[in-house]
């Protein structure tokens, strides 16, 4: 029969002998985290700190799917949706248009798919009210500069929109 002091031994060795030694508690073997700006902002893709600390790339529409701004490689992006209305006589179908040609009225160049992914968009207003891009009231368009913009349908009582993205000349 083994003594109790033996028992305890043989315990306390299964116990402290069947695993890996433990962790040292006063060194770390990991490299310290880089020195990172702005608290660890991404100067790069951070519109709260675009290129650097504290520069703040404005948003509109923010939240919507026609958002505009925020910080692209470094640099607040300059791209704005450019519009114009067409008064048609009721029934008949506004011209086409094309975004290079809208962006060249305002001295500003069609900026392709550069606008929250979309090259401009299209809506009919009925009594002042379709065309709100914080609310999505506008049909997106993600074609070619070149490209007529395609009309949604148009209620005979609307004034048709075209909005393109351009950037400022």
């Amino acid at each position: 029969m083994r003594s109790s002091s033996a028992r305890i031994a043989t315990i306390v060795v299964a116990i402290l002998g069947c695993h890996d030694p433990l962790p040292c508690s006063d060194c770390d073997d990991t490299p310290p985290p880089p020195d990172l700006p702005c608290g660890g902002a991404d100067l790069q893709n951070d519109s709260s700190n675009c290129g650097t600390c504290g520069n703040i790339c404005e948003l509109i529409y923010a939240g919507s799917s026609f958002e505009l701004g925020g910080c692209n490689q470094g640099k607040c992006s300059t791209a704005l949706w450019y519009a114009r209305s067409f008064a048609t006589p009721p029934g008949e179908t506004p011209p086409p248009v094309r975004c290079d040609e809208l962006c060249s009225e305002f001295d500003a160049t069609c900026a392709f798919q550069t606008c929250s992914g979309k090259t401009g968009y299209s809506c009919a207003p009925v009594f002042g009210m379709g065309c709100e891009l914080e609310y999505d009231g506008a049909l997106p368009w993600t074609g070619s500069c070149s490209d007529p913009v395609p009309w949604p349908h148009l209620d005979p009582s609307s004034t048709p929109v075209v909005g393109c993205c351009c950037e400022p000349g």
